[in-house]
């Protein structure tokens, strides 16, 4: 047996480590220690459904890289690939880092970008992702200008790489399973043509049931939308998500796409305002915030790019901090710093 399939044998019937160390350690050092890239560590990972509770702290290796990478021109869905980071999470930390990309078109911010990018990955087309940015605050983006965009960044480019065996075992299991093909497209960097060759060279052409396998769930019928119109802003998302069988992002996101205004929207108070600063100043998660003001994840995600701040992903407090809390944070750490 040769050395690769040596390697390849381990790291497909030898998990323990994978599963011990996976999302608590970046990917990049992971597969440092395996001999493998980003990409296999990701694919034997949702084989073996392993998910990130949170994303681990960047380490200086990768900064290195990312700035690198920005500096050199490299498409930011490579550079994504090559540290083993989601392509918008690299420009959520270029925004920390204080960093552009040298082909940014002009007028594009990394919050933008980034938010872009998401809705690129959420499965919106064009036409909604420049509707949907102008909704957040953003300016209004042209079809054109988008896929001018998303060309420069190499979203969905696969750069002729070769499949590997964890991206072809994770390929059968989705057509078998009737799951996303969303981790392909986007964790792998894989386009949907690529995707496409590749189960028919597999023979799996036509056994994927879901005729838009892309997207993570059903389709939206008229109905649906009707409930929606109806419902949202009236019944709590949870509950309204959990009656239609679908997640609160998808009802946020498809709330967002149909124009709907939330009657139950809070407003923004000025203890609101101070704590989404010190929230963003002294490292707590976006959710535990969200939790703290009682809102919505992702509105309150819109709102911060809208303020220029970028939470990006930060790991959850054991135990989730207060409104209170969190305003008391600034005299906490000013105590500290006296004693």
């Amino acid at each position: 047996m040769s050395p690769i399939l040596e390697t390849v044998s381990e790291f497909a019937t030898e998990p323990h480590e994978l599963i011990q160390t996976y999302g608590q350690e970046p990917a990049a050092t992971i597969a440092a220690r395996f001999g493998r890239s980003c990409g296999a560590v990701y694919a034997r990972a949702a084989i073996l459904g392993l998910s990130e509770a949170a994303a681990p702290a960047w380490t200086p290796w990768e900064d290195a890289q990312l700035r690198a990478g920005f500096a050199a021109d490299i498409p930011t869905a490579q550079v994504a690939l090559i540290i083993g980071r989601p392509h918008s999470g690299v420009y959520s930390r270029a925004g920390k880092l204080g960093i552009k990309h040298a082909s940014t078109p002009k007028g594009w911010t990394n919050a933008e970008i980034e938010r872009a990018i998401e809705l690129v990955e959420a499965g919106h087309s064009y036409a909604q992702i420049g509707t949907i940015l102008g909704r957040e605050g953003f300016p209004a983006r042209t079809k054109s200008s988008l896929q001018g965009l998303m060309k420069r960044t190499g979203q969905g480019k696969g750069w002729g790489r070769v499949w590997m065996p964890e991206e072809d075992e994770l390929l059968i299991k989705a057509y078998r399973d009737n799951a996303s093909l969303t981790p392909l497209r986007n964790r792998l960097g894989r386009s949907v043509f690529s995707i496409r060759w590749r189960a028919e060279y597999l023979n799996l052409r036509g056994t994927h049931a879901r005729s838009k396998g892309f997207r993570l769930g059903p389709d939206w019928s008229e109905a649906d939308e009707a409930r929606l119109r109806r419902d949202y802003g009236k019944i709590p998302t949870p509950e309204l998500a959990r009656q239609m069988g679908r997640t609160r992002a998808a009802i946020f996101t498809r709330a967002n796409i149909l124009g709907l205004a939330h009657e139950g929207r809070q407003r923004w108070t000025s203890d609101h305002l101070a704590a989404l600063r010190i929230a963003h100043e002294h490292g707590i998660s976006l959710t535990d915030l969200a939790a703290a003001l009682g809102r919505e994840v992702d509105a309150l995600h819109k709102y911060a790019a809208k303020q220029g701040l970028a939470f990006g992903r930060r790991p959850r407090r054991p135990a989730p901090p207060t409104l209170a809390d969190i305003l008391n944070l600034p005299e906490a750490a000013k105590g500290e710093g006296e004693g």
